[in-house]
């Protein structure tokens, strides 16, 4: 169970990260690819961004996915709003989605939904003892190589055993991703904090013309 999720589009709101993130709770999605949007050389977007004179210095060479990954390297283009804000929503997103728990709960609620039976609606002897194998190999795996997992995945794997047996295979390769996604969230995170940063010294020197350019405008309009 596997969704993608992208966030930079001209016509989105602020609070557009906490949206995503409610639906992704509510649908117990495991996974969610979320990237930020990439403009990409060819496309009708780009075309589009070109003709309106907002595409990035070099936007091509941050678009070559041999260069990086949209989940830190995208906005290649000049956004309608604040490209500060866009970031703050992604990365709570991120924060919230990836979270430990929050991940292992929508596993778990996911596992409710998974009819691994087979098309005669019982799963087969012999492959239900390859599950369960399968199982116990993945808990020893965990146990001795991820122990900041370890408890999670046995509460997953021990629920998943008694509420739905034939969803075991759903399970184990669900929370095995999280030995990827887990640690590479936390980097996303990174990326995302200075990206923010460097992002907030840009705006605030323009905030601060536009403040003092509106006070001047307000003192002009009282004096005449």
């Amino acid at each position: 169970m596997l969704a993608g999720f992208i966030i930079g589009m001209d016509n989105e709101k602020p609070g557009c990260g906490e949206a995503i993130a409610d639906l992704i709770e509510d649908c117990a999605i495991p996974v969610a690819i979320v990237s930020l949007l990439f403009a990409l050389p060819g496309t009708q977007l780009t075309r589009r961004l070109e003709r309106e004179g907002r595409l990035s210095t070099g936007y091509a060479i941050v678009a070559d996915v041999s260069s990086g990954d949209q989940c830190t390297e995208g906005l290649n283009f000049t956004t309608l709003r604040p490209e500060v804000e866009i970031l703050r929503d992604y990365r709570q997103l991120i924060s919230r989605i990836f979270d430990k728990e929050a991940f292992f709960a929508r596993v778990t609620a996911s596992v409710a939904h998974i009819n691994g039976s087979g098309v005669n609606g019982k799963m087969h002897k012999s492959r239900f003892w390859k599950e369960v194998r399968d199982a116990v190999r993945m808990m020893w795996i965990v146990a001795t190589r991820y122990p900041q997992i370890r408890g999670d995945v046995f509460r997953l794997l021990g629920h998943t055993a008694r509420s739905n047996p034939d969803a075991l295979r759903h399970a184990f390769f669900q929370a095995g991703l999280y030995v990827h996604v887990g640690p590479y969230s936390q980097h996303v995170l990174s990326v995302l904090d200075r990206r923010i940063a460097n992002a907030e010294r840009t705006t605030e020197p323009n905030v601060k013309r536009l403040a003092d350019a509106t006070a001047q405008g307000e003192q002009v309009h009282s004096v005449l």
